[in-house]
């Protein structure tokens, strides 16, 4: 089960990679940087890992609409 802090360093990496100006950008990357500073090195991994697989997936639900 993913943890209340694992899940919220996702969102925000998620939110500074959708985010629509560089300055939102920094800004949720660097909350993220916050809330995974006690975060294992494999706990991090594992969202970046999740989140390129979701941002596949949504690639794969674009390309079926258009």
């Amino acid at each position: 089960m993913i943890s209340e802090k694992n899940r919220k360093f996702t969102e925000a990496l998620m939110l500074a990679i959708t985010a629509p100006t560089e300055k939102l950008s920094n800004e949720c990357l660097a909350m993220a940087e916050a809330i995974g500073s006690d975060l294992t090195d494999k706990e991090k991994e594992l969202s970046q890992m999740g989140i390129e697989v979701a941002l596949e997936a949504l690639k794969g639900v674009k390309n079926e609409i258009a």
